[in-house]
């Protein structure tokens, strides 16, 4: 799938008020523009943001006038942002991590430029091709929270405001038969001066859209599309209330959507093999029917005067000559009108006479002008006396066989090279999938962007430069691609973090090499990349997690790795502290030599950067360098 950044589906047009202005003229103008968010800005920055929610969780606990204090009392402040070049599924999550609905979008100037909801994102994605195999009900929220509705508006919008929902359902027995929205809260107070006087089943929409939880999420999505809508009502066959389905629980389906394409590759990749061996099998045994279909034999006696003496029907058919016509005659005039096959068979001849066996090809031009193919087995006739009495040839067409032959040769030819250039394919395929992979996790936190890769290319070098073969350089570099891959479980918020790890946020990161471990121990590589990545934190004298294994315990691969990691992280910009330069990171390595690092990992690396003037590839984005405030504990990276 193509990355889309917030800037191919923000809205433009964005309504913004300043912290002063009153929260009436708030109101109107969202009911104007019929929009569920407004921004407050200072300078066109953004400083604030007032939604509907805002506005129903404010009123619950004010007096009925609140609409005439300013806006800067109801928005939520700071407000949270996101650069227009960020991509799609990292402003998900951070929608997602906050619970919110609308972001933020801004320049490199800090400028705002538009704003994201939920909606665009829903609006912009193909949805269709990761979810079209599910159903509403595997998705839907079950806690859905509901009134009758005799209940006065003000005491659901203070339930709404409690649980922190954007609807309540309205209900009589288990039927759904209306809803009351944050939307309509807030639209409602400008009609209203009280609305703890106001009925629900007087204001709520009727029109809600209900549909089946069986039924599929692509036609759920399109209905939503189509209508407009935020949210559907799940019912079962009797129209009783199941539950609650939302753009969010739709979306939430995406999250693992790089891993999941990981397994497709994988899996097509054995359908592709298993669909060749097939084919060959299928090839294989059409050419063992053509094999086993011919079994007439011709054969054919002669006396040492070269007179034939028998010549069985079987001859009579393949070399298509009537035995009166032969009986009697030269067996030499069989080939009489060839030279070189006279000769060939005055070789054979004379070779019995010696006393040999021998087979041999008859290629004969027959009279439609087709080439036949003939098999012949010749001996000598022994007489009582165990004398050479003459000489007979086991003929066969094999004529269907040669031609099944060079039919099997083209066939063989033409798969080897589908298997060929598919086996390439899948090799693109997989290295793409594993570097979008490395790409996901580093994405996820920006200021390390690049360290995956930049990591895999040293680890490579150092592979290489050790003599290692090609099979494990590339596992290698594999391995080091992947080796934070299980920082995806671990939140954005702390890997962004700018300051000291408490123990509980190192806590968190730590386990990243055994979730990575488990994410990859069911793949069937080509190397054991998931033990590479399980032990790449691990040193040799046991200092290391998470399993603390010592010396010969760990793998080659992950000790190059682990040196690699180290220079990688030392080297670069971190949110805690700027870059310590190659000197630095080497002088660590070569001081731990021996006792955490592999000696000869850590001579290799050594050589590279002093005397090969190896230097890592360049970042795919400038990140901006974190500045060190203080004293701040180094993290591994």
């Amino acid at each position: 799938m193509e990355t889309q950044t917030l800037a191919d589906i923000l809205t433009a047009d964005v309504v913004t008020v300043t912290p002063g202005t009153m929260v009436s003229e708030v109101l109107v103008l969202m009911r104007t523009h019929s929009i569920s968010c407004i921004i407050v800005t200072q300078y066109n920055r953004p400083v604030g943001i007032v939604t509907e929610r805002n506005v129903v969780k404010y009123i619950a606990g004010q007096p009925a006038d609140f609409v005439d204090c300013p806006v800067r009392q109801v928005m939520s402040s700071p407000v949270v942002t996101a650069h227009q070049a960020m991509d799609i599924f990292q402003a998900y999550s951070i929608l997602s991590m906050h619970g919110m609905r609308h972001l933020a979008v801004v320049d490199d100037g800090d400028d705002l430029v538009g704003v994201v909801t939920l909606s665009n994102i829903v609006g912009h994605l193909s949805y269709e091709s990761f979810v079209e195999m599910k159903r509403v009900n595997q998705v839907m929220t079950h806690v859905v929270f509901t009134v009758s509705g005799e209940v006065d508006v003000k005491s659901a919008m203070v339930q709404m405001a409690e649980k922190s929902v954007s609807c309540i359902v309205v209900t009589e027995g288990r039927h759904p038969v209306g809803i009351l929205t944050e939307r309509d809260v807030s639209r409602l107070l400008m009609d209203y001066h009280d609305l703890s006087h106001l009925r629900v089943s007087e204001v709520m929409s009727s029109s809600l859209q209900s549909v089946a939880g069986d039924t599929p999420l692509p036609l759920a999505i399109d209905l939503m599309k189509k209508k407009r809508l935020r949210r559907l009502v799940v019912v079962d066959g009797d129209g009783n209330i199941e539950g609650l389905a939302t753009q969010s629980d739709i979306v939430k389906g995406l999250e693992g959507k790089y891993i999941q394409a990981l397994n497709e590759i994988i899996r097509e990749k054995d359908y592709v093999i298993r669909s060749t061996t097939r084919d060959l099998d299928e090839k294989t045994a059409y050419l063992d029917n053509i094999l086993r279909s011919s079994i007439d034999y011709g054969i054919i006696a002669a006396n040492l005067g070269h007179r034939v003496t028998y010549f069985n029907p079987g001859a009579e058919q393949i070399l298509g000559i009537p035995a009166n016509q032969i009986l009697g005659q030269d067996i030499r005039i069989i080939h009489g009108h060839s030279r070189a096959l006279l000769s060939r068979l005055q070789e054979v001849l004379n070779a019995i006479g010696s006393g040999d066996r021998t087979s041999f090809i008859i290629e004969r031009t027959k009279e439609d002008g087709n080439t036949q193919y003939i098999n012949a087995r010749a001996s000598g006739i022994i007489d009582k006396k165990g004398r050479l009495a003459g000489y007979f040839l086991m003929v066969s067409d094999i004529t269907s066989r040669k031609q099944a032959d060079k039919a099997l040769k083209k066939a063989h030819d033409e798969l080897e090279q589908r298997v060929e250039e598919r086996t390439r394919e899948l090799a693109r395929a997989m290295t793409g999938t594993i570097e979008a992979i490395a790409l996901t996790v580093e994405m996820r936190d920006p200021y390390t962007s690049g360290h995956q890769r930049r990591v895999a290319d040293l680890a490579g070098a150092i592979a290489s430069k050790l003599g290692l073969s090609h099979e494990k350089v590339e596992g290698i570099y594999m391995a080091g691609l992947l080796h934070d891959i299980g920082k995806i479980r671990v939140p954005s918020g702390i890997l962004c973090h700018p300051g000291r790890l408490s123990e509980a946020e190192f806590a968190i990161i730590k386990p990243h090499p055994e979730i990575g471990y488990n994410i990859l121990k069911g793949i069937d590589f080509a190397w054991p990349l998931a033990d590479i990545v399980l032990q790449h934190h691990e040193r040799l004298d046991g200092s290391g997690y998470p399993r603390g294994l010592i010396a010969d315990q760990i793998l080659v691969e992950a000790k190059i790795l682990a040196v690699a990691d180290v220079v990688e992280a030392l080297s670069s910009h971190r949110p805690y502290r700027p870059a310590l330069g190659i000197d630095f990171a080497l002088t660590e390595i070569t001081a731990n030599r021996g006792v955490c690092y592999d000696a000869d990992a850590v001579d290799a690396c050594v050589i590279l950067f002093t005397q090969n003037l190896y230097a890592f590839p360049p970042h795919l984005q400038d990140q901006p360098a974190a500045q060190a405030n203080g004293s701040r504990a180094r993290r591994n990276s």
